[in-house]
Formats: structure tokens, C-alpha cells, sequence
């Protein structure tokens, strides 16, 4: 008998939610005033973005893990599936992109080639002296690819029983390596780059897919906790606010990016359990904020080197270059709409295809 596996139904406002999860990136890439040091913008999107996947990749594996005890059937078959699916969905574009700046000799890919295709510019970043151009932004898509490759171990090899205390275990881990990592005395991007310290963010959205899998009427009473959120959200701010203006990231980031994940697991469990009405929602679920969503991967991938194109170009036919005589507010409407058409391009010709492909690699 051939094992069906049904994935998690869309929940249409969880594309809406990386449509706010992207542009929260590109505001902290593009406009950095200073007032905005006091709203944690970038860290806030990729953040999010981590939960969404936590809950998705979780709920995908759950339901390979029930499916495999009812066929009584080997996990490795199911494993093997999954990971071709993530190849096809992450690498085309990925390494299409690295490898025509490699061709060009863009900024210093050819330097970083061997950290950007073994996917380990997260520890790049970190070390000393490191110089990463154009591609720092990849450290959190090297975070993304380091904790596939040991999720998946993790919840279809893990007994049942065993599954909730590890993600519990996951999420404390990553406070707990960052509180251990500023007594020790590191600073700078280690406290945000390195895997381990995001365990807290892909813990998050991992409890929401397992409460909801199989304590649904408990996780709708915690969403529905607005004391509970409005506490969270209260120590959060101020945790925020207190840690950028005292200036010292490394004691902010110890608490931010735990407080910010318990957020993003209340914003992921209402879209895909409680979805928002009203105003919100009409945003939410127009139509272009949910197609920006669906190919915001290619929008964070473009992104950053976008500014630096024109740049070139600009330089490349002796012309001035605006943001030489503008503010960015000027420039910022052509660089969103370069890179939504790089991300649309790639969208219709690669991704669409390779998401097609996906589904001869059933579970």
C-alpha cells in the first residue's frame, strides 16, 4: 500500500506575513536613519522568517513521522524525499546567483566562493578582519541550511515521546548559548550568525507546528491570551529599547531575539490558526502583498546587491549616480522595482519550474 502524505493546508496570510517579513530587511538595508536604530527592523524579519520556517519544515516532518509509524515503514525513504524537495525549492537560484557573480568577478565572490557554496558565510561574518561586501546577508540563509541538515534527524528518528521536551530544549538552547557566549566575553556578529544561537527562533515555530498537530484547543487558548502577548510584547520593547540606546548589541541581542520569537510565535499561530480580520487582514491578503510573499526568497536573495548594480552601471556609462545627489527616498523606488524584477524573472523561470519538479518527489 503506497503512504499518502497530505502537507499542512496553505494558510494564505502566512505569504502575507513574509511580505512584511522581507520589506522589514529591506528597510534596515536601505534606509538606515538613525531613529530607526530604535526599531529592530531587520532583526524582527529575519526572525520571523525563521519562525515560518521552524512551523513549516516541523509540520511537513510530523506528518512523515505519523504517516511512516502507520505503514510501519523506515524513516530514510521519507528523509531522502524531503531533502531533494529543499534542494529543489533553495539551491537553483542560490547557486545560479553565486555562480554568475562568480563569472562577473562581482565585488568579492570569487574571495567568498568556497564560504557561499558550502553555505557558511555565518561564521564568515564573524571572524576577524573578515571583509564580506555585498554578501553578509547570507549568513542567515547558511543558518537556514545548517539546521536542515539536522531537524530532520531529529523528529523522524526521535521517539514520539521524546519530540516536545527536545523542542523545548531547542528553544532554551539558543537564550541560553547567547548568555553563555556574552559571559565569556565575544562580541560582534557571533551572537546573531552563529546556528546555535537561532535555535530559539526555529524552536518557536517548531512548538507552534507540534501544538497545533496535537494540542490545537490548548494552543488557541494561548493565542487567544491577550494579557499573556501584551506582557510579552511590553518586555520585548522595552528589552529593545533599553538595549540599543545603552549601545551595547551584545547584551541586547541576548534577549531580543528570544522575546521576538515568542512574538512571531502568537503573529504565525493567528495567521495560520486565528487568521486576522478586519483591516489587517484586507492588507494582509491583497493580492500583492500575497504574490510579493510567494517570492520574497528571491526578493531577500536580490536585494542587497541591487544598490550596487546601479551603482556600476551608473559608473560603467560615466553617468552621475543619484544617490550621489538624492536622498535614498529618491533612489528606493528604483531599486524595489529592479529587484522585484529580478525576483519575478527568477520566479517564472526557475522557481515555478523547480516547484513543478517538486512534486515527482512525493512522500
Amino acid at each position: 500500500m503506497e503512504k499518502t502524505i497530505r502537507t499542512p493546508g496553505h494558510a494564505i496570510q502566512l505569504d502575507g506575513l513574509r511580505f512584511f517579513a522581507v520589506f522589514a530587511v529591506i528597510i534596515c538595508h536601505w534606509m538606515q536613519y538613525s531613529f530607526m536604530s530604535y526599531i529592530p527592523f531587520g532583526s524582527a524579519g529575519v526572525n520571523l522568517f525563521f519562525v515560518l520556517s521552524g512551523y513549516l519544515i516541523t509540520s511537513i516532518l510530523l506528518r512523515i513521522k505519523d504517516a511512516d509509524e502507520i505503514q510501519k515503514s523506515k524513516p530514510w525513504k521519507s528523509l531522502r524525499q524531503f531533502y531533494i524537495r529543499r534542494i529543489l525549492r533553495i539551491f537553483p537560484i542560490y547557486f545560479l546567483t553565486v555562480g554568475i557573480f562568480w563569472l562577473m568577478n562581482f565585488d568579492r565572490c570569487r574571495e567568498l566562493f568556497l564560504w557561499l557554496v558550502s553555505y557558511s558565510m555565518n561564521i564568515y561574518i564573524f571572524l576577524p578582519g573578515n571583509n564580506y561586501g555585498h554578501f553578509g546577508h547570507f549568513w542567515s540563509l547558511a543558518v537556514e541550511e545548517q539546521f536542515y541538515i539536522f531537524f530532520p534527524f531529529l523528529i523522524l528518528f526521535l521517539k514520539r515521546k521524546y519530540i516536545l521536551p527536545a523542542i523545548l530544549l531547542l528553544i532554551f538552547s539558543g537564550l541560553i548559548t547567547r548568555i553563555c557566549l556574552y559571559f565569556a566575553g565575544f562580541s560582534g556578529n557571533i551572537f546573531y550568525s552563529l546556528t546555535p544561537c537561532a535555535m530559539d527562533a526555529f524552536g518557536a515555530g517548531a512548538l507552534l507546528s507540534y501544538l497545533a498537530l496535537y494540542h490545537r484547543e490548548k494552543l488557541l487558548r494561548i493565542l487567544e491570551n491577550r494579557i499573556l502577548w501584551l506582557c510579552v510584547f511590553f518586555v520585548f520593547a522595552i528589552t529593545t529599547y533599553l538595549g540599543r540606546k545603552s549601545g551595547a548589541p551584545e547584551a541586547r541581542t541576548v534577549f531580543e531575539r528570544f522575546f521576538c520569537s515568542m512574538i512571531c510565535f502568537w503573529i504565525v499561530g493567528r495567521a495560520s490558526h486565528i487568521p486576522f480580520t478586519g483591516f489587517f487582514q484586507k492588507i494582509i491578503e491583497h493580492k500583492v502583498v500575497l504574490f510579493t510573499g510567494r517570492i520574497s526568497y528571491g526578493i531577500y536573495l536580490y536585494h542587497v546587491f541591487v544598490p550596487e548594480i546601479f551603482r556600476q552601471v551608473f559608473q560603467y556609462f560615466h553617468l552621475a549616480f543619484p544617490y550621489q545627489e538624492h536622498s535614498v527616498l529618491v533612489n528606493t523606488p528604483f531599486y524595489l522595482a529592479a529587484t522585484f524584477l529580478l525576483a519575478i524573472l527568477s520566479w517564472v523561470f526557475v522557481e515555478k519550474y523547480m516547484m513543478r519538479l517538486k512534486t515527482r518527489f512525493g512522500y
